[in-house]
């Protein structure tokens, strides 16, 4: 326990207030904008034929759980990089994050949007 209260909390305290990946943490927890929002619901078929294009085994395969999580990392690492998102809009670390926050967060809460 000393070992966490002394040394990983400051750390982890530090990252968050300090660093930019602490910021983008902080933001993947805001509610999206409601004009955002719009916005994606108009672009939703295109968004679902790239999700097609790019991850055509999850919406039904056979895979273990972890092959799936790893495959699909690795396709969204490729799609980020060929729409030039990362690293210019975002960062590997950063990406990754968000894909594991993303896996880790019940369904209901992401759809909820608060």
């Amino acid at each position: 326990m000393r070992l966490i209260r002394n040394h990983f909390q400051p750390l982890f305290n530090s990252i968050m207030q300090d660093t930019d990946l602490g910021e983008d943490l902080k933001r993947f927890r805001e509610p999206i904008d409601s004009d955002c929002l719009k916005i994606m619901k108009i672009l939703s078929p295109m968004f679902h034929k790239i999700y097609l294009l790019y991850f055509p085994w999850e919406p039904t395969t056979s895979m273990k759980y972890n092959q799936v999580l790893n495959k699909s990392l690795n396709a969204l690492f490729l799609f980020l990089k060929e729409y030039d998102i990362c690293p210019r809009l975002f960062t590997k670390s950063t990406s990754f994050l968000l894909f594991h926050d993303i896996v880790d967060t019940p369904v209901n809460l992401l759809l909820n949007n608060e």
